[in-house]
C-alpha cells in the first residue's frame, strides 16, 4: 500500500470511528483496540493508527502510552469552553458573509437543508448540518477562523447529537429561519438567530452532559 493509498484508508477508518463515537457506539472512555478495529474494518493497523492520531487532534480520542487509545470523555467544561467559542465567532462569520452568499450558494443550502430533513441517520443529519454552517461561514472571507470554527464544531458534534435526539425538529426550523435572514440580506436578524441557535443547543445540551455514562457504567436514571 503506497503512501496515497494509506492516506485514504486512514481517512476512511477516522469517518468510521467518528461515526461510531456519535452514534454513541464508542461510548465516552471506551477502549480503541487498533488490531480489532482493523479486523473489523478489514484494514491493516497502519491506517487505524493514523486514523487515531487523526482523531486525537480533533479532540475525539486520547491517545496513552504503549499504542493505548480510548473516547476522550464528555464534560461539562469542555462543552462550556467550545460554545463560548462558537458563539463568540460563528454570528460574526455569518454577518461578514451576508454579502457574498450568491444565488448558488443559497441554492446549495437549500438543498443541503432538504438532504439533513430527510436523513434519519445520526452521522448523516450531523454531516449535512455542518455543511450548511460551512456553506454560510465559508463566504466570510475568514479562512483561517473558518478553519478554526469547523475543527470546533466537529468537537462539538458528540454533543450536538444530544440535541439532534431530544430537538431534531426545532434545530431544522432554526435553519430554515437562518437560510430565509441570510437570503433577505438581514444582518442584525441573522446574528441574532445563529446566536439563539448556538445558545438553545447549550441550554438542551449542559444539563444533560454531567450524566451521559462512560463505558462500563449504567445511564443515571
Amino acid at each position: 500500500m503506497d503512501m496515497s493509498e494509506t492516506r485514504t484508508a486512514g481517512q476512511a477508518a477516522a469517518r468510521l470511528i467518528r461515526d461510531k463515537i456519535f452514534t454513541g457506539e464508542l461510548p465516552s472512555g471506551a477502549g480503541l483496540n487498533q488490531a480489532e478495529l482493523a479486523r473489523e474494518f478489514g484494514m491493516s493497523r497502519i491506517p487505524i493508527r493514523d486514523a487515531l492520531q487523526s482523531l486525537a487532534a480533533e479532540g475525539f480520542v486520547e491517545l496513552r502510552a504503549h499504542a493505548t487509545a480510548s473516547v476522550t470523555p464528555l464534560g461539562i467544561d469542555d462543552l462550556r469552553e467550545l460554545y463560548e467559542i462558537r458563539t463568540a465567532l460563528e454570528p460574526h462569520l455569518c454577518v461578514l458573509a451576508i454579502g457574498n452568499l450568491d444565488a448558488d450558494r443559497f441554492d446549495e443550502m437549500e438543498a443541503t437543508l432538504d438532504a439533513m430533513e430527510a436523513d434519519p441517520d445520526i452521522p448523516g443529519w450531523l454531516r449535512a448540518n455542518n455543511r450548511f454552517h460551512q456553506l454560510i461561514y465559508g463566504a466570510s472571507g475568514r479562512n483561517r477562523t473558518v478553519d478554526f470554527i469547523n475543527s470546533i464544531r466537529r468537537q462539538t458534534d458528540r454533543y450536538t447529537r444530544i440535541y439532534y435526539t431530544l430537538d431534531r425538529e426545532v434545530a431544522e426550523l432554526e435553519h430554515r429561519m437562518i437560510l430565509e435572514a441570510a437570503r433577505r440580506g438581514q444582518e442584525k436578524r441573522l446574528h441574532g438567530l445563529v446566536l439563539a441557535h448556538l445558545s438553545a443547543g447549550y441550554e438542551t445540551i449542559a444539563p444533560l452532559t454531567e450524566s451521559i455514562p462512560a463505558a462500563g457504567e449504567e445511564p443515571l436514571a
